[in-house]
């Protein structure tokens, strides 16, 4: 077998229907198919699910991942449903990942999808091994041709000059683990059941060197050399693992992310066709990591199919990637990879085939090994470095502005798609190009802030037919939709109006256009709310314009006139300028809003251009 047969199709993919010894006794395709209960998501593929024995292993328990409603008590679902625990969310979605006897899954769909503390259920999937390579000693550093070929040796990290590292960035590698050779390694979080966070599959520990391996006299260079990176083991080492464990990744990152004010980028070198689009556990929590402000790049996959079917590559946050060839010694012809996953879900294309990275560390007086790579899950890490590389040089983006700049600064394929470039002239392109775009206030809905304070993600079929709107040109009284709000906005904490204090309106260039609420950090537990007469409506969505530049804030909803409060958003250091979105339809009966410092560190939170949509035939209308 030669090299390149051997190793195009090492990236790691979620097996769907290929196991050996999976029963079809738990849910039987036709009817999982035919049932029109919409809380049951790719009901055909629960025969595909993991067993408490692990990946295509016979076990007398079904993993299953659920999402509910953040009212209620997960632990009470547990004992409600005789569940075996396994994983808690609350960051990447409200929910919770658990064994199921194989014997009683049917019954316990059946009574979940009736019961209203649950929006959803799904399959916990595996993932399959990657394939095994040969590698080939390496004496000293070398710039890999396929760095060089997206411009990494022009950049603006010059990646092969042996001047520096790029700072200010944390890059997660959700993988088979990483080596700490040639690589700023920060920490590693081990959630696979191996001993150690190395990788025993050669694959993570490749594509964490592709984006972020150190610029010295060893090894080989990365795109944005020197990055600090943080391995998630989510493999084990013989390369099983299961989406409920990639979730646990991910909500982990968001988790940390929360409580940093260094951007971040993820790579997720691993991907399933589920053959709708669909969406899974897994991507729901890659559009939570973007609604936190959190860059995610994704492999589009290797099966030579339409990307639209593939989790997590067809989730709208992602930054899809796909693999391209290139040929030709004197002209280049750069054209995609026959295996590579395609179609309008894939954003960029990058270097994967026989892409040359490191798959061994030196040690003790023996030299590192590397290897001719094939996949796109080696094409996706050119991305990643791409991303911490302008983080690093711009500080935080949103990540679908950013991801639109690298579009914008991209190179063609022969067909016209475009291609990852990072050398010269780029980082001045996308600079501008985000310095317009946020000028023009022409920011993203990041994907997933759209999902419901419950945790639903459905979008109402008719559209809104009435509006309550607060630009804030009025002071707290403001008034701007076509209906009437409840009354006016509510200081909490202190009370000297609105232009005086920690809580108060003001005319600033972090405003969307005119004045603004600005709440300031230091001054705990102080707030300012305000109730929306929402009666008779069905659904409501609400949004706003924000900016945060520090401390720690957060917006929280109320649905019975401020009893009780559930987080919307938490705002967390230095976000920038977003555009977000949220589905309060669980919160109709007596609904209030309230924006709330919750720490004394320095910063301020603006928020503009706040408007709930309903489809309420009582609101009053505006005067």
């Amino acid at each position: 077998m030669s090299l390149r047969t051997a190793v195009r199709f090492a990236a790691p993919v979620l097996i769907l229907g290929l196991l050996s010894g999976c029963s079809n006794e738990l849910l039987s395709p036709e009817p999982a198919a035919s049932s029109p209960d919409p809380k049951i998501r790719h009901a055909e593929l629960f025969d595909q699910a993991i067993r408490s024995g692990r990946a295509g292993k016979e076990g007398d328990e079904v993993g299953i991942i659920i999402k509910s409603s953040k009212l209620v008590d997960r632990y009470k679902l547990v004992d409600r449903y005789k569940l075996v625990d396994r994983y808690h969310y609350e960051y990447a979605f409200w929910g919770l990942a658990a064994w199921v006897p194989e014997g009683e899954l049917r019954d316990l769909l059946e009574e979940m999808a009736g019961d209203p503390d649950i929006l959803s259920v799904e399959p916990d999937l595996p993932v399959d091994p990657p394939e095994t390579m040969l590698p080939i000693p390496v004496a000293f550093q070398q710039s890999p041709w396929n760095i060089s070929d997206v411009g990494g040796n022009s950049s603006i990290a010059r990646s092969g000059d042996w001047r520096g590292s790029v700072e200010g960035v944390t890059v997660y590698v959700v993988d088979s683990g990483i080596h700490g050779y040639d690589l700023n390694e920060v920490a590693t979080d081990n959630l696979s059941n191996s001993q150690d966070g190395l990788d025993a599959q050669m694959h993570g520990y490749p594509a964490a060197m592709i984006a972020a391996a150190e610029d010295n006299s060893s090894g080989l260079v990365g795109i944005a050399p020197g990055a600090s990176v943080h391995s998630m083991k989510v493999l084990d080492d013989d390369g099983t693992a299961d989406l409920a464990t990639v979730v646990a990744a991910m909500e982990r990152v968001i988790a940390l992310q929360a409580q940093s004010d260094t951007p971040a980028v993820v790579n997720l070198s691993l991907g399933a066709d589920v053959g709708s689009e669909q969406y899974t556990a897994l991507d729901d929590a890659v559009d939570a990591a973007v609604a936190a402000g959190i860059s995610v790049v994704v492999a589009a996959g290797n099966e030579g199919i339409d990307a639209r079917t593939v989790t997590p590559a067809h989730a709208k946050g992602a930054i899809t990637v796909g693999s391209y060839s290139v040929s030709g010694l004197f002209t280049k012809s750069r054209r995609e990879s026959s295996f590579s996953n395609y179609g309008p879900s894939v954003d960029l294309w990058a270097p994967g085939e026989s892409v040359y990275s490191l798959v061994e560390p030196a040690e003790g007086l023996g030299m590192a090994k590397a290897a001719f790579l094939d996949g796109t899950s080696f094409a996706a890490p050119h991305v990643t470095g791409a991303v911490a590389l302008m983080l690093s040089h711009l500080g935080p983006v949103e990540p679908m502005l950013l991801k639109s700049a690298l579009i914008d600064a991209a190179k063609e394929l022969d067909s016209g798609l475009p291609r990852l470039w990072v050398g010269d002239g780029a980082a001045e392109a996308m600079e501008l190009y985000v310095a317009g775009q946020t000028a023009s206030h022409d920011s993203v809905t990041p994907p997933g802030s759209g999902a419901g304070a419950d945790g639903s993600d459905s979008t109402p079929n008719d559209a809104p037919t009435h509006t309550l709107m607060d630009s804030f040109e009025d002071g707290f009284a403001g008034s701007d939709g076509s209906a009437t709000w409840s009354g006016e906005w509510v200081e909490h904490g202190e009370s000297n109006g609105t232009d005086k204090g920690k809580l108060r309106v003001v005319s600033s260039g972090s405003c969307a256009s005119g004045s603004c609420l600005r709440l300031r950090a230091p001054g705990k537990n102080r707030s300012v709310s305000r109730a929306a007469d929402l009666a008779g409506a069905t659904f409501a969505t609400l949004s706003l314009y924000t900016k945060h530049s520090g401390g720690k804030h957060r917006l929280e909803i109320s649905g019975d006139g401020g009893a009780s409060w559930t987080m919307l958003h938490e705002f967390s250091g230095k976000q920038g300028k977003q555009n977000l979105q949220f589905d309060i339809s669980g919160f109709l009966d007596n609904t209030s809003l309230r924006f709330t410092a919750v720490d004394s560190g320095e910063g301020n939170l603006f928020v503009d251009d706040l408007k709930i949509e309903a489809n309420a035939p009582g609101l009053r209308s505006a005067n």
